[in-house]
């Protein structure tokens, strides 16, 4: 006799959410996102995804709003100068780009920075403001610059893919960490104009 064949048991369907959503779709990586992309990876319909996300353009921006919010700045530190600060931000900077590819335009563009993003940016520059006792304006322009030209070099230059042996070679003699020397001079001058011209910089020259 042949065993009865087993009846199937469907289960209840996946369960998802928006945050299991912009998990799954930061580790498909911002450059490669797309809903069936997602949806396959939660084993789900891409138009179920539609109940909790309005397009693809939004999840990318809920994604790359997710990697800033985590990513943890450097901290600030008694006896740490200003100028260390701004080299450890601008290594900071290049690791997040060399982490998250596809994020800088995210950080860069007014039409593309959440509230929220915003708002954690903000933050920093008054908190970088209150640790060097400088007015907000310098705070603000310094971080501004110097983060700008790091992502912006970082987004141009960084391979496309993450080559371990590739990136072993990002490592730097001129004090900015992982950041590789053929960068890491131009940032160091960068660094030290900023600083040179700071007094300049006041609300009358915004």
């Amino acid at each position: 006799m042949t065993e009865p064949a087993k009846k199937l048991s469907r289960g209840r369907p996946p369960t998802i959410s928006r945050d299991r959503i912009i998990k799954a779709a930061i580790e498909i990586g911002l450059p490669k996102i797309t809903f069936v992309g997602v949806a396959e990876k939660l084993g789900v319909s891409h138009m179920a995804l539609y109940n909790h996300v309005d397009g693809l353009e939004v999840l990318k921006k809920l994604v790359a709003e997710t990697i800033f919010l985590e990513w943890k700045l450097p901290q600030f530190q008694s006896g740490i100068s200003l100028h260390d600060y701004l080299v450890s931000l601008a290594s900071s900077m290049w690791q997040l780009v060399e982490t998250y590819q596809g994020i800088t335009p995210y950080l860069l563009r007014r039409d593309m920075i959440t509230p929220a993003i915003e708002q954690k940016i903000t933050e920093h520059q008054h908190k970088l403001a209150t640790a060097y006792q400088l007015p907000f304006i310098q705070a603000h322009w310094l971080a501004f610059t110097i983060s700008y030209h790091t992502l912006s070099i970082a987004d141009s230059v960084l391979p496309d893919n993450k080559d371990e042996d590739d990136l072993t070679r990002y490592r730097s003699s001129l004090g900015i960490p992982n950041i590789d020397d053929e960068y890491a001079v131009g940032l160091h001058a960068l660094i030290i104009g900023s600083l040179s011209i700071l007094d300049r910089i006041s609300e009358k020259s915004r």
